[in-house]
């Protein structure tokens, strides 16, 4: 590679930071050295069909159904939407919290953003405004992050928008 190619080289990261409803006194499980156990999300993971179940616990890589089910999340659907709240999670290891669980309010909502937008990155060491942050987080943008000029973009082609209520 030439140097007037490596200077023209991206080096481009997708950001994997999501918003997930959960109860409001939740804790997310830790474990023996203190920090969160990774757990899927329930509702963007795929759930696996019964021949695909039986197929990982033949080759191995399904321990046992217990094992399976131990790395989602709990199943919130019964929660009431009183008692939900809202918290930021990333989802490079399946998903651990990176900011408290807040109240499904806009004083909540304003309260998260503010929350990642002073403790949190997008991606590594890259930090983005609160404006950014929003958008990651209830727009449900694909954030992409610039490791060269340490810049955080939007994608122009939004997915389905995360309900607040």
């Amino acid at each position: 590679m030439s140097t007037q190619d490596k200077e023209r080289a991206e080096i481009r990261f997708s950001s994997s930071r999501t918003l997930r409803k959960v109860p409001l006194k939740w804790e997310h499980p830790r474990n023996e050295q203190g920090g969160f156990v990774p757990l899927y999300d329930r509702k963007t993971y795929p759930h696996y069909t019964e021949e695909e179940i039986q197929k990982g616990l033949k080759d191995g890589w399904i321990k046992s159904r217990e094992g399976l089910e131990a790395r989602f999340a709990p199943d919130f659907s019964g929660v009431s939407d009183e008692e939900m709240g809202i918290c930021a999670y990333e989802e490079t290891t399946e998903g651990t919290p990176i900011s408290p669980v807040f109240p499904n309010t806009s004083q909540g909502r304003f309260d998260l953003l503010k929350h990642v937008t002073e403790n949190e990155s997008v991606f590594g060491d890259v930090k983005t405004d609160i404006e950014t942050w929003s958008r990651i987080l209830f727009d449900n943008t694909h954030a992409v992050v610039d490791a060269q000029r340490g810049v955080v973009e939007i994608s122009p082609r939004p997915a389905q928008p995360v309900p607040t209520k």
